[in-house]
């Protein structure tokens, strides 16, 4: 009788002690797969997908997109998680040799001197290096050191989230006192399968600074340059306006200069987009957060260690009474 009354203690000790680390556990969500071809990258998370493509057609053309797997985007029940798809797209079209009359900037009351388009008669195509561990993709331009782009995917705990690219211009300038501007083309557009909404992101050129970005509550996507640009080993100012449909950013005269955007959202963001989609699977709820790994909590380790010291000396108790 003794016997058989501490092995159903046992089982109920087993049954409680896993109850408690559970309650008390913080989900850890697996880390993103990535896999790459000749033009970009794809990252698959437990309930997103993240793609980054690079294609030159008639510009240089690329763009982040996360979105939803198509577990939840074809499933009725998951028609509002589709709104958070998100993408950010930019393209370059061109280099421009300009002279900056009133020291602020290309303008229209500015002279242009000369000008090299960026598309698939004046560049080669887009070519994947592999660098140790380092993964790029690399375009050159036909002439030979005139511009050099390199893309390398920003990723955290092997999960992608953004584009930073390095470009290096060797520019034949016509005036050592003229300006170099880069036509950036940059937009957003967020889908869903009740509506569809796109257009150019934030232009506003008081708010820019050194950013464009939406404000999407889940996803912000955003441009992001530094102030600064490296001409012959020195840093010099920028200048960066909107010039018609384009941003432009604007570098001093040199034989070398090298600037460094970056295009994506945030870590954190993709992050709290896939618990987000977890927690909305119509699931058993015993298998409620998936296949995520579950890492006990300080205080659940507490609970469980004293919930076991009780049942042991409840059970020495009640036994001695017994005897």
């Amino acid at each position: 009788m003794m016997m058989k009354l501490f092995r159903i203690r046992g089982i109920i000790l087993i049954i409680l002690i896993h109850l408690l680390i559970l309650v008390n556990s913080t989900p850890v969500y697996a880390n993103s797969d990535i896999s790459t071809s000749s033009s970009g990258f794809q990252g698959n998370t437990e309930n997103m997908v993240i793609e980054g493509k690079i294609a030159i057609i008639n510009s240089i053309e690329f763009y982040i997109s996360v979105h939803p797997n198509d577990e939840h985007t074809s499933s009725m029940h998951h028609q509002m998680m589709s709104d958070y798809s998100n993408i950010i797209e930019v393209s370059i079209d061109k280099l421009v040799e300009y002279v900056d009359l009133d020291n602020n900037g290309l303008t229209s009351n500015d002279l242009v001197i000369s000008d090299y388009h960026l598309n698939s008669s004046t560049l080669n195509e887009v070519e994947k290096v592999q660098n140790g561990d380092n993964l790029y993709f690399v375009i050159n331009s036909k002439i030979e050191n005139l511009l050099k782009m390199t893309f390398e995917i920003v990723s955290q705990d092997n999960t992608p989230y953004a584009f930073k690219w390095s470009m290096d211009l060797k520019y034949p300038f016509v005036s050592n006192s003229s300006k170099l501007a880069v036509f950036h083309n940059v937009s957003t557009e967020s889908k869903s399968m009740m509506d569809m909404m796109d257009g150019d992101m934030m232009s506003d050129s008081s708010h820019m600074s050194n950013m464009m970005s939406d404000d999407d509550e889940y996803l912000p996507m955003s441009f992001n340059w530094d102030e600064d640009v490296i001409v012959d080993g020195v840093s010099k100012s920028i200048f960066s306006d909107v010039y018609g449909d384009y941003l432009t950013i604007s570098f001093p005269a040199g034989s070398i200069i090298s600037y460094d955007p970056v295009i994506g959202t945030e870590a954190n963001s993709i992050i709290n987009i896939d618990e987000l989609l977890s927690e909305n699977q119509f699931i058993d709820e015993l298998n409620y957060y998936g296949n995520a790994a579950f890492v006990p909590t300080v205080s659940g380790i507490i609970i469980a260690t004293l919930a076991v010291s009780i049942i042991l000396i409840s059970g020495y108790i009640i036994g001695k009474k017994k005897v």
